[in-house]
């Protein structure tokens, strides 16, 4: 994976965050029932980390069908386990209303400055 972005496509401005979710696959495509650690990547500079987790949030508002940057500054490189599994990486997006600023603030906990988002408390 080299480029993960995401579109509103609402009719209003809207602040983004994605969840990354690793798991792994057997031949056939079923999941099996083994954890698997996020591979390392680089993030963008646009993008900031709930700690703790593998959720980002792009830091500025996206105007309608308008897209964020890439949330990577390095692709993703995928796993291959002794048993044959291969390494999967979903990606779950979600998108918030803009304003008023405490719509965001309150639901994702998040802290906001002239438009952008500074902090993830």
């Amino acid at each position: 994976k080299t480029s993960i972005t995401v579109e509103n496509t609402g009719n209003i401005d809207a602040y983004i965050r994605v969840r990354l979710v690793s798991y792994w696959i057997d031949e056939s495509g079923a999941i099996v029932s083994k954890s698997s650690e996020m591979p390392t990547f680089t993030k963008a500079s646009d993008w900031i980390q709930d700690a703790g987790n593998y959720t980002y949030y792009y830091t500025k508002k996206v105007a309608p069908d308008a897209f964020t940057t890439t949330l990577l500054d390095s692709g993703i490189t995928l796993g291959l386990s002794s048993e044959g599994y291969r390494q999967v990486v979903e990606v779950f997006a979600e998108a918030i209303q803009a304003e008023p600023d405490n719509a965001v603030t309150d639901s994702w906990n998040v802290t906001i400055a002239d438009d952008v988002i500074t902090s993830v408390n």
